[in-house]
């Protein structure tokens, strides 16, 4: 672990302590001050939020925080995407938009990993679940055991999560291009809380910091497979802007 980093996690956690919600074991991190205090980690957070779990990892592994989740505030201006706008470049980046609520799902449970055994030498491989469809390790990498139809990888448990969906517009959309298609955004954990009932509700403003994702959605003509634009949320807000 470099100095920067120790740095990043020692100067900054530990003045915002008051900024930790117990509740979730949140902690809310001004994305502005880390570019300020350390403009390389920062970049690192843009290009691929998974590096917030190495913060969070150092975090908990100190004893600073129990199990903690870093969720970004004040983000720079010139992260904001306009959800029209979203394209293949923005997967996998820190984006932030602004729209009104037009869809609510009902709550539901998602399975966010599987781990699986192999049959073979009783390896373990914890596989993320994204999409509609479950997805399941290609071979062992130890013994290279395939699946078959007559034999597969045993299922040792899942990982499940509170999951909710929602779909937002633009908050301006000129009547000339008539309305454009809404972005399907991901609430998990936290964010799917009663606490934020009286801030999902059709028809509100919200603000999303988050990363676009594609996730594959399986329809039933033939096997035709196609990917669609999704934001997961990392946090959401009130907008500031109603207009």
């Amino acid at each position: 672990m470099d100095k920067s980093f120790n740095e990043i996690v020692q100067h900054i956690f530990t003045q915002q302590r008051e900024l930790y919600s117990s509740k979730f074991n949140n902690i809310s991190l001004s994305l502005k001050s880390l570019i300020d205090f350390n403009p390389c980690f920062a970049e690192k957070i843009i290009e691929d939020i998974e590096n917030l779990k190495v913060i969070e990892n150092q975090l908990s592994e100190e004893g600073i925080f129990e199990n903690p989740r870093i969720k970004l505030i004040d983000i720079p201006e010139i992260l904001k995407v306009k959800i029209r706008d979203l394209r293949t470049h923005h997967v996998g980046k820190l984006i932030f938009v602004k729209g009104k609520i037009v869809t609510i799902s009902t709550r539901g449970l998602e399975v966010e990993s599987i781990t699986y055994e192999c049959p073979n030498c009783g390896t373990l491989a914890s596989i993320d679940q994204l999409g509609e469809k479950v997805r399941e390790p290609d071979f062992c990498f130890i013994c290279k055991f395939r699946t078959s139809r007559i034999r597969g990888f045993n299922i040792l448990r899942k990982s499940m999560i509170d999951a909710q969906d929602i779909e937002v517009r633009d908050l301006q959309q000129k009547e000339e291009f008539g309305l454009f298609q809404p972005v399907r955004v991901i609430l998990k954990e936290d964010l799917c809380d009663t606490e934020f009932d009286p801030l999902i509700r059709d028809g509100r403003e919200i603000e999303i910091i988050g990363t676009a994702r594609e996730i594959p959605r399986h329809i039933k003509k033939g096997d035709s497979v196609y990917l669609e634009l999704v934001i997961v949320a990392n946090n959401i807000f009130p907008s500031m802007i109603s207009k």
